[in-house]
């Protein structure tokens, strides 16, 4: 018993310093290799190929469109030299999360409530 009441206190001790990791910007290789793969991907799609974007969850769009603006900012060079490359990867992601939305409120018949909320300023 007093194994795991040890087991236990060290567990909840150690809990804090595991959610404190520190988030670093991208490096611009990193930034510039991942763009360069997501709009080969968007190439290939555009060329009538298949492509990933609308099998990649909907957190993992808003986390690359998260991305996207964390590496142009932390690079101002991938900023200036990539933008049109950074603003049709966002556009497209955010299409693909819009579709996704708009379907899943017809899917559930929400667009009534959502009107009636738009139409009191509920936003």
């Amino acid at each position: 018993m007093k194994n795991l009441l040890i087991a236990a206190m060290l567990l909840v001790i150690s809990l804090p310093t595991v959610a404190q990791e520190i988030k670093h910007a991208p490096t611009l290789d990193a930034c510039q290799a991942d763009f360069n793969l997501w709009m080969a991907d968007i190439n290939r799609a555009s060329h009538g190929g298949a492509n990933e974007v609308s099998s990649l969850s909907f957190n993992e769009l808003f986390t690359r469109v998260g991305y996207i603006h964390d590496c142009q900012d932390a690079n101002p060079s991938l900023k200036k030299n990539c933008n049109d490359e950074g603003l049709l990867m966002e556009w497209i992601y955010g299409m693909e999360m819009r579709n996704r939305l708009l379907g899943f409120v017809k899917r559930h018949s929400l667009k009534e409530t959502f009107l009636d909320e738009d139409a009191a300023r509920k936003r």
